[in-house]
């Protein structure tokens, strides 16, 4: 039973979501992901880490790791970013991004590149947690 009433806070459903949690405003956020890309060039694989970082009141930051391990800061906005925005503005700063409106774009990137809490905004009680 306890197990379960963690994962009710760890996964919390829609309807949580919508009514309580969408009213947070975050004040320290960090969201390091790690990703990889195939090119037609040497080396053929590119791997890169980065994150989304937020240190309120700063605004939104795409940071990415550099090869000494520290992590300089390539995009900032007053919202946040959506976990695919973070990785465009990486591979844009990598000189990695595709021709925008290409059927390979298209088959990286696919039809659906937002998460259910990114992109269903009418349901919201408040947009805090976006700020």
């Amino acid at each position: 039973m306890l197990c379960s009433s963690r994962l009710q806070i760890a996964f919390p459903s829609k309807d949580l979501h919508y009514r309580f949690m969408s009213k947070f405003l975050p004040v320290y956020y960090i969201r390091t992901r790690d990703y990889s890309k195939t090119i037609s060039t040497p080396p053929y694989l590119v791997n890169y880490r980065g994150m989304i970082f937020r240190r309120y009141p700063a605004p939104w930051q795409v940071m990415i790791q550099q090869d000494n391990k520290s992590y300089a800061c390539i995009a900032e906005s007053d919202d946040r970013f959506t976990l695919n925005e973070g990785k465009e503005e990486m591979m844009y700063a990598l000189g990695l991004e595709e021709e925008k409106g290409s059927t390979l774009e298209f088959l990286r990137r696919g039809y659906k590149y937002k998460t259910w809490w990114e992109e269903d905004l009418a349901p919201e009680q408040s947009d805090n947690w976006r700020k």
